[in-house]
């Protein structure tokens, strides 16, 4: 009989899971340890006012017919390969676990809405409805009849159970299984090498046996006192972080594309790189900031055996990097290259540990160390013209759990993509106005290696910074005292009513107790005078 006083606690945790191993050899649901981003997910869930914040829908446009049961035979036999359809998440003794069902189900919910409209709102609540992760699968599907040989599919994964590798061999092994349905073609997927949980074991023994240390002394290191982005906005922040998103699209002719990849040659760097140091530089323009933070994903598929296996591997990488000294584009570069490669060489550490280690306070009206994010995706897409000839479509209602994502892709006529936010943060105007910035100095940049940064104008935008204001009319003010006055301000043809005057006292008040403003606090003004002063 084993003695469990005399087993170091990394012995305790094998034994724990070899006895978990062969309970679920006998038939029933298996545990196992939650991985970092699940444990992540799982709390934040708990905190967050938007509903499904942490779903991944991808919505499609099918041309042809398509059988319901086949198709949901299809999805059942997804679930039955990849344990983690099956995964719901509970708590054993307060502590989140993952518990592996034997068996499941993909929900597929069928409709007919010829009616445009009608169809996008059905996709919208199915694509953000929220899982219950303690009760249901963490997938579920809707096949919409829109006419004749006409179809809309949506599938929907929950982020705890998947990321955007994982979207993309779900879609690429459903054409499959749905080939060998209505076909009687093989389904013979690659074989899975190993599984989610077997990952998040692994993880959690890493930790346990100091193998993330070294690691987490680099990121300690480099993350020290971490900046916050601060971007310029004319809507006062909310107190609690907001996530439901809108976006402003971005677009690069191929020949701006080619001149932008023509740069990352010239400099030793990848186009990522080039994008990630010209994003960069966008930001400190528009923010003022020198020293800066921005995230970018990182797949978290190194290790031997995760290609096939759907999971949430993806981790973020924090990229930082200072400009102080005005460096000139060619030397920007090679420091932006250095510190991503620096980034990826320790991309091992989750996201969730360095988080835990490096900040000491966190701000609820905020995204928690990490505020922008940049994305350039490099995973093949999958083949869906077997079966299912398709077109991909949008569930709307985005959401973002940062202040920007800026997601760019190459597509047929250059880069594209969009920049996402969150709508009760930022205007559109805001966020245009950065995306101009952003274009013209990726415009800008190839022909100008060796200017200094400040140096480099965007020739499509004005001079004047974005700090800067218009100046006021020299006209008098004038304050209206009398408690019956309707007018409370005149300047000019200009005129304030109490009530919006009221209005504005008000949303100051909700962007100051935002930032942290307590009754008492001083808080400098920095103005021109005439309405804005007062």
């Amino acid at each position: 009989m084993t003695d469990l006083s005399q087993l170091s606690a990394a012995e305790k945790r094998a034994l724990l899971t070899r006895l978990r191993a062969e309970k679920a050899a006998l038939g029933g649901p298996k545990l196992a340890p939650v991985s970092f981003a699940q444990r992540r997910f799982w709390l934040l869930e708990r905190m967050l006012s938007t509903p499904g914040a942490y779903n991944m829908p991808i919505a499609v446009e099918i041309d042809g017919e398509v059988s319901a049961d086949a198709l949901r035979r299809a999805l059942d036999r997804l679930v039955a390969r990849h344990e983690a359809l099956r995964t719901t998440i509970v708590e054993v003794d307060g502590t989140p676990m993952q518990k592996i069902a034997a068996t499941g189900q993909c929900p597929l919910d069928i409709a007919e809405h010829p009616d445009a409209e009608q169809a996008q709102s059905a996709l919208t609540e199915h694509a953000w409805a929220a899982f219950d992760l303690a009760k249901r699968p963490p997938i579920r599907a809707l096949l919409i009849q829109r006419a004749p040989a006409c179809y809309w599919l949506q599938i929907v994964l929950h982020h705890a159970m998947g990321d955007a590798w994982s979207l993309n061999i779900l879609m690429g092994e459903l054409t499959q299984a749905y080939a060998a349905e209505i076909g009687g073609v093989p389904f013979d997927p690659a074989p899975i090498g190993t599984s989610y949980a077997d990952f998040a074991i692994r993880q959690a023994a890493e930790k346990a046996q100091g193998r993330l240390a070294g690691g987490l002394a680099y990121w300690e290191q480099q993350l020290s006192a971490p900046p916050v982005l601060s971007l310029p906005s004319d809507i006062p922040r909310p107190v609690v972080q907001q996530m439901a998103a809108d976006t402003v699209p971005i677009t690069l002719t191929q020949a701006e594309t080619d001149a932008v990849k023509h740069l990352a040659e010239r400099t030793g760097a990848t186009l990522f790189m080039v994008l990630m140091a010209i994003y960069q530089m966008a930001l400190m323009r528009i923010s003022g900031q020198t020293d800066l933070i921005v995230g970018a994903p990182s797949a978290g598929r190194d290790a031997a055996g995760l290609e096939q296996t759907i999971g949430c591997f993806v981790n973020t990488i924090a990229v930082r990097t200072r400009a102080d000294d005005d460096p000139v584009m060619t030397d920007w570069i090679a420091r932006v290259r250095d510190r991503v490669l620096d980034a990826l060489a320790h991309q091992n550490v989750p996201f969730e540990e360095i988080v835990d280690q490096v900040v000491k306070t966190r701000d609820p009206a905020r995204p928690t160390l990490v505020q922008a994010m940049l994305t350039l995706p490099n995973i093949a897409q999958h083949d869906a013209r077997a079966a299912l000839p398709v077109r991909a479509i949008s569930a709307n209602a985005p959401t973002t759990r940062f202040d920007l994502e800026c997601h760019l892709r190459e597509g047929p006529a250059g880069l594209e993509g969009e920049i996402y936010y969150p709508k009760a943060t930022f205007s559109a105007a805001e966020i245009t106005r950065l995306r101009d910035l952003l274009t013209a100095l990726l415009r800008a940049a190839p022909s100008a290696l060796h200017e200094r940064l400040s140096r480099i104008a965007p020739p499509t935008l004005p001079t004047q910074s974005y700090g800067q204001r218009n100046p006021q009319p020299d006209v008098s003010l004038i304050v209206h005292l009398t408690p019956g006055d309707e007018i409370a301000l005149e300047q000019g043809d200009q005129r304030l009513t109490r009530t919006d005057l009221q209005g504005r006292v008000e949303a100051l008040s909700r962007c100051l107790v935002g930032m942290g403003v307590c009754v008492g606090g001083y808080v400098g003004v920095l103005t021109s005078g005439g309405f804005g002063f007062v």
